[in-house]
């Protein structure tokens, strides 16, 4: 609570901070604090006391946010704030925390501390709780870590999978395989840029589409944000409440100058390079169900 007054000094609905600067400063600085150990102590009953702080510094801190009144309901504001209610973020955060223990590896102490839960290894030590040598005590979060029932995990992790060791990933056994070409030259310079594309870009465009064997892809992925919105939008103009603001990915794909496929998907609030991601992932995807002795790709990001 004490964090939560001193960020007043920060700004009000009138000067100081804006709401979007506020609403990242409580998810980075405030809400790690009020959570702090929630995946060990948090259970979905019998945490009204325990929690009964935590939630008055939630709704100090959203009205902080919002600039609303104190008669505002805490639904609306959390609603307004895009911020989820601390319980259910708590049970979140013990969600992550399951799956995080199941890709750990088998030998690993904290696995062995739940036996009921995972198949323990012949190399894992013997854990044993501390709590043990307690008298015997009803709802003890520790030990009601996890659920009755697994989680729904249907992916095998691997620490020590040979793909994790370096070169065996498929950019370092194929990479005689693989070719790239990064050597454009840079968009501020418009002339040097325009050279480039008529000398170099459209001659091996025009050689991809001349191969019969070869299948041509071009991806693009973009996010596009309007200034309009971040002025007039909701609590602090937020661009994912906004149908007209996000991102798209596509690719189409030539085989000898002929579009065989086109595709494009709207990606919501997301940055371009996520949608330079995706769009490469969908080509990809496409190439792998086609037998083509060559597949050429290009795409405008060199991080992607």
């Amino acid at each position: 609570m004490t964090t939560v007054h001193a960020m007043l000094m920060l700004g009000n609905s009138i000067r100081g901070l804006s709401p979007m600067q506020k609403r990242t400063l409580y998810i980075s600085c405030v809400l790690p604090l009020l959570t702090y150990g929630a995946q060990v102590w948090f259970r979905p009953k019998g945490m009204k006391t325990l929690m009964k702080p935590l939630v008055a510094a939630e709704h100090r801190a959203l009205r902080w946010i919002t600039g609303t009144f104190r008669t505002t309901p805490i639904g609306a504001m959390q609603a307004f704030a895009g911020i989820l209610p601390l319980h259910l973020h708590c049970k979140k955060l013990q969600e992550r925390y399951f799956l995080r223990i199941h890709t750990l590896p088998r030998h690993h102490p904290l696995r062995a501390a739940f036996p009921h839960i995972f198949k323990r290894s012949r190399y894992a030590p013997p854990v044993a709780f501390p709590i043990n040598s307690l008298p015997p005590m009803a709802n003890i979060p520790l030990t009601q870590a996890f659920p009755r029932g697994k989680p729904l995990i249907t992916e095998k992790f691997n620490p020590l999978d040979p793909e994790c060791e370096p070169g065996q990933r498929v950019g370092g056994l194929y990479e005689h395989r693989i070719t790239t070409h990064l050597e454009h030259s840079k968009k501020k310079n418009k002339e040097e840029l325009d050279e480039w594309i008529r000398t170099s870009l459209h001659p091996r465009i025009d050689a991809a589409h001349a191969d019969e064997d070869a299948l041509v892809i071009f991806t693009d992925g973009s996010a596009v944000y309007s200034e309009r919105h971040l002025e007039t939008g909701g609590a602090a103009g937020y661009r994912a409440y906004h149908l007209e603001t996000g991102g798209a990915a596509g690719y189409r794909a030539y085989h000898r100058g002929q579009l065989l496929r086109a595709r494009a998907v709207y990606t919501g609030w997301t940055f371009a390079y996520d949608c330079e991601l995706m769009a490469l992932g969908m080509a990809i995807g496409f190439a792998y169900l086609k037998r083509y002795h060559t597949i050429h790709i290009f795409a405008d990001s060199e991080s992607a």
